[in-house]
Order: structure tokens, then C-alpha cells, then sequence
């Protein structure tokens, strides 16, 4: 997000390597924001060889090829980015490649491999893979229904800035769902 700043309140005389460079200092994250400018020529030369570079850095990154965002959807291409950003320690490439385990997207579906790698995000600070958690503990799917670790994982989420985490915990709140139910702190969320 910093970087999206720095980009949209550069000069019209920005370099093509300076931005280049920050797409690549940010691991593909900024990448398709940076193509979207050479597309465009918005602040910058209008170079649709340049955008399609930056399209395929973002691909490498994993979301692109699994959008097509700029270049060719390739589902596999985008698991193969999901698992290597994850053996890489990356907190979303590991929730990207739990979420795949878990509805089957581009491999098996794999529930106990799914709650691993969710967890392994969540470790890593990604809040969206600790609401993710949340929800397996309070459904009891692969593990026993566990409403107050559930609870702890929402809260985690929320503090985080993860929305389905506070969705959750509000509702935690509100059901009495691993914590005594409190209508106020519900709707405080």
C-alpha cells in the first residue's frame, strides 16, 4: 500500500526502472498496479511490452495467473507461486495454498493439508488465514468443534484487521460461542 502511494503521487517524469524496481522490491505485490500504469501511460510512457513484463512479475507472484490479470489464467503456474511463496515463509502464499487444499482448486482437496497451511499462515501473521482456522475449529471440520480456540483465533483475526475475523468474532459474541454472550461487544465489533 505504501508503495501504491509513492506510485500514484510520483512525478509524470518517474523512470521505468525506478518503478520496475519497486514492483520487484515488493515481490510481484505492486506489479500489476505499476502495469496498469505503463497500459494506461499514466504518469509514465504508455509501453504495453512493459506492462505485460510487469503482468507476468505479478503472475510470478501467484494471484495474476490465477486471475489472468494481465496475462493467460494458469491455475497450475499459480499453485506452483502459492507453494513456493509458502516454503519461502510468505503468510499469504501459505493461506493462497491452504484455501486451494481447502475447496480443491488446482489439487485435491485435502482438508487436514488445508488446516496446516492456514495455521502455518496465521503463524505468520496473516489474519485472514486465523479467521480461516477460526472457522475450521468452530465447524469441527478435521478437528474436534473447539468454540473457545475458535473464539481466540477470531480475536486474533480482529486485531489483525481481518473484516471475517471481526464478523466472526462479533458473532462469537453474540451466540456465546467460546466466551459468554454479550450483545454490547457484539455490536461494538
Amino acid at each position: 500500500m505504501f508503495v501504491l502511494f509513492l506510485i500514484v503521487a510520483a512525478p509524470a517524469t518517474q523512470s521505468q526502472t525506478t518503478l520496475t524496481n519497486i514492483c520487484t522490491a515488493s515481490h510481484g505485490a505492486d506489479c500489476t498496479a505499476i502495469g496498469l500504469l505503463f497500459s494506461a501511460g499514466e504518469g509514465v510512457s504508455q509501453n504495453d511490452a512493459t506492462a505485460t513484463s510487469l503482468f507476468q512479475q505479478r503472475c510470478a507472484a501467484g494471484d495474476a495467473c490465477e486471475k489472468g490479470e494481465g496475462v493467460t489464467a494458469d491455475i497450475p503456474a499459480a499453485f506452483g507461486f502459492y507453494q513456493l511463496a509458502c516454503d519461502l515463509r510468505d503468510a499469504i502464499g501459505c493461506h493462497d495454498l491452504g484455501y486451494s487444499y481447502s475447496v480443491g482448486f488446482g489439487v485435491i482437496q485435502d482438508d487436514t493439508l488445508s488446516l496446516l497451511l492456514l495455521e502455518q499462515g496465521c503463524d505468520l501473521g496473516d489474519a485472514d488465514s486465523c479467521a480461516s482456522v477460526g472457522l475450521i475449529y468452530q465447524a469441527g471440520r478435521v478437528v474436534a468443534q473447539d468454540f473457545a480456540t475458535a473464539f481466540d483465533l477470531f480475536e486474533k483475526a480482529c486485531d489483525i484487521s481481518s473484516a471475517p475475523g471481526c464478523i466472526n468474532l462479533g458473532q462469537s459474541y453474540e451466540n456465546g460461542w467460546g466466551v459468554m454472550a454479550d450483545i454490547n461487544r457484539a455490536r461494538e465489533i
